[in-house]
């Protein structure tokens, strides 16, 4: 057996392709697993490429990053400041005498809101009741009226009738015993 025979070119190149996908399996499950975790680079194939592309892009970024930076701590300052002042005037504004009388009169703001209410509903009511009286005594005035006229056209029938009896000179009166 020791006189096995090397195997065939083809066969090589396959082993060696199932090592490399081994090898870039390995490593993608790696990078799956754990994306954070830098996989060395191998200086042989690379060589200075990776430091120099590595110098170049930081070179490149760091003056943005600390710019932003700088601008971030200029915010926070800023902010800190506004804070500062923003509390100082609430204390300033809850301190002032005219803003507690302020508060004190808007909260008797809802107590006479209500007497409004009320006051309004009630004339409503009246301004109701006053229309109603007011076609009563229209009522009331055509009834009068009617009942006037009523006893106008009676006086008037009984000043006739009263006129028609009363006692009449004759014209064709006998004056002794002469018919004229």
């Amino acid at each position: 057996m020791a006189d096995a025979a090397p195997p065939p070119k083809e066969a090589q190149a396959d082993t060696a392709a199932d090592d490399d996908d081994d090898a870039g399996a390995a490593v993608a499950e790696a990078a799956i697993e754990a994306p954070y975790i830098i996989q060395p680079v191998d200086p042989k194939i690379f060589g200075d490429s990776v430091e120099l592309l590595s110098t170049g892009f930081i070179g490149t970024v760091m003056p943005t990053i600390d710019d932003l930076a700088a601008q971030l701590e200029e915010i926070m300052k800023n902010q800190d400041a506004l804070l500062a002042a923003v509390s100082s005037q609430g204390k300033i504004l809850t301190q002032n005498e005219e803003l507690a009388k302020i508060m004190e009169t808007m909260a008797q703001v809802p107590g006479y809101l209500g007497k409004l209410v009320s006051i309004k509903k009630d004339m409503v009511g009246m301004l109701d009741k006053s229309q109603k009286m007011q076609k009563r005594v229209e009522k009331l005035k055509v009834k009068k009226n009617k009942q006037l006229e009523q006893d106008k056209k009676t006086r008037e029938k009984e000043r006739i009738k009263e006129e028609s009896l009363r006692a009449r000179p004759a014209s064709n009166v006998v004056s002794n015993g002469v018919v004229a």
